[in-house]
């Protein structure tokens, strides 16, 4: 779960980002405004890539040329259209409590309810990179598919005791809430099979 601190070097940069979006009157949760932070973020980390590179006397311009084929889009990837149809359901579901005033919304259920269907959404897509990546024999994917099958078997574990939780407190939105388990308990089949 984020700390939420503006001190976290983590959790200050998302919270930047989302008051950045909230200022310009955009919804800060849509994935369209995370992948847009997202390219900010490699934006950045390449000026201090090149910064790095010409304190250490390295020419960037001038390194080999190497073709690279680029990992397929997953976005008709049919786990990644469930996916993507879970999140929304699940933001749309935060957005009427927050209309409504749910307390729900403010428990530590809650805010995982909120939190890490976007993680399993973005490391799922990261698996389906590292399959790609594997078939193609670089072997570092086959740790980093080691590695986020783990984030994503945590982070599955933790939203469904979310919603265990969320359920037990019999808001009007409990259907709401046995649907996104269920639907979650579904998708996890075909995430691990990734």
């Amino acid at each position: 779960m984020p700390c939420g601190k503006d001190s976290c070097q983590l959790c200050g940069r998302i919270n930047k980002q989302r008051k950045h979006h909230i200022l310009k009157g955009e919804d800060p949760d849509p994935v369209e405004n995370m992948l847009s932070d997202v390219h900010d973020s490699f934006a950045e980390t390449l000026v201090m890539l090149r910064k790095s590179a010409k304190k250490f006397g390295i020419d960037l311009e001038n390194l080999e040329d190497v073709e690279r084929e680029e990992p397929p889009d997953h976005k008709d990837n049919p786990v990644c259209k469930r996916l993507m149809r879970f999140y929304k359901t699940v933001i749309k579901l935060g957005n009427q409590a927050q209309q409504g005033y749910q307390s729900w919304l403010k428990t530590e259920a809650g805010e995982d309810l909120l939190w890490y269907p976007s993680m399993i959404l973005v490391k799922t897509n990261r698996q389906l990179d590292n399959r790609w990546e594997m078939e193609r024999g670089d072997e570092h994917a086959v740790i980093d598919m080691e590695y986020t099958g783990h984030v994503l078997r945590e982070s599955i574990l933790i939203l469904k005791k979310a919603l265990t939780k969320l359920i037990s407190l019999r808001t009007h939105q409990m259907a709401d809430f046995n649907f996104c388990f269920d639907e979650l308990e579904s998708l996890e089949k075909e995430i691990v099979k990734i």
